[in-house]
């Protein structure tokens, strides 16, 4: 492999010429007849047909696994002649394994390798006899204080052993540990998924569903175009795992209400067009034409002031913001 290596072979084309030699081989050992096809040059009809005399299928189809498997580790290693040498090796010390059919035969007859037995313990010392006048008597210090020649004392650990929860409160530990959550509503569900900060699927909710019916474990909706068709598969998993509870979430034909954009949309037309309906508003506009309203900002008043009133009219705590498009434009 060096030799070829150095001359400006490719280790991973070296590999490939294997894997295509081996596969040459396997076809010549199911299909005989394929060495002696038309186009098949002479020098590899003999010298495939000898080698697939010599190899045994199962080590012909272990060779092919390890190539297939080389040639992705020497495509992707920083230096392939190193990964392809690797291969090469691994072939040579598996030609030495039996195949699994040889191991089966040799366990079944129990001719395989057997394991090294244990070595026996060694034989337990006889006790040294004691004379009565090396015996001593030995003084067994109050309970808590270090015998003579301990070493000093250093820190301990405390383990503090917490029983083994059983089958009932293991299952009582799950998401409905603190009860059943009750979902009245699909506002409801949508609250549940913002809560446990699922962004994404809240926007989506938002945005890509109409509500055609709601009931208990059952919601049936309608998609709008730019919503992911694989949301109400989310969706059901989402509300089982935090319920506790099986929720069914079909598609329907039918067109449903509104999103929830689409009727936030729709209520913020209708708060616009009823500021620009008020009379305080429609007097700004026709004294300075040309002036577009903007921005609407809802103002709580303090508790102890009064509307202000404008002209005997109560703006009732809306500030309201124009601007115009020429200099004589307010804003207020």
């Amino acid at each position: 492999m060096s030799g070829r290596y150095a001359a400006g072979a490719d280790p991973a084309a070296v590999l490939e010429d294997l894997l295509e030699l081996t596969h040459w081989i396997t076809r010549i050992k199911v299909v005989p007849a394929a060495a002696a096809a038309p186009g098949v040059a002479e020098a590899e009809r003999v010298r495939g047909g000898a080698m697939a005399g010599k190899l045994a299928m199962a080590e012909v189809t272990r060779v092919w696994q390890i190539l297939l498997k080389g040639l992705g580790e020497t495509r992707a290693a920083p230096v392939p002649i190193q990964a392809a040498e690797m291969v090469l090796i691994r072939i040579a010390y598996a030609a030495r394994l039996p195949t699994p059919a040889e191991a089966i035969e040799s366990l079944s007859q129990g001719t395989g390798p057997s394991l090294p037995k244990p070595a026996d313990p060694p034989a337990a010392q006889p006790a040294a006899p004691v004379s009565p006048t090396s015996a001593r008597p030995v003084s067994t210090p109050p309970r808590g204080q270090p015998r003579a020649g301990d070493p000093p004392p250093g820190p301990v650990a405390q383990v503090a052993v917490r029983p083994a929860l059983g089958a009932s409160e293991a299952g009582a530990a799950g998401p409905a540990a603190a009860g059943p959550i009750a979902l009245r509503s699909f506002d409801d569900v949508v609250a549940l998924v913002l809560q446990h900060k699922e962004v994404i699927l809240h926007g989506q909710l938002v945005s890509g569903v109409r509500l055609v019916r709601f009931a208990d474990g059952q919601i049936e909706i309608n998609l709008t175009p730019q919503a992911p068709a694989d949301l109400p598969q989310r969706l059901s998993r989402f509300l089982g795992t935090e319920t506790g509870r099986r929720w069914l979430v079909t598609v329907s034909t039918a067109p449903g209400s509104p999103s929830l954009y689409e009727q936030q949309q729709a209520a913020a037309s209708e708060r616009r067009q009823a500021v620009l309906n008020h009379p305080v508003i429609a007097e700004i506009m026709r004294v300075f034409p040309g002036a577009t309203l903007e921005q609407i900002r809802v103002v709580s008043p303090p508790a102890d002031a009064a509307p202000e009133a404008i002209d005997g009219e109560a703006v009732d705590g809306e500030a309201l913001d124009a601007d115009a498009d020429g200099d004589n434009g307010p804003s207020e």
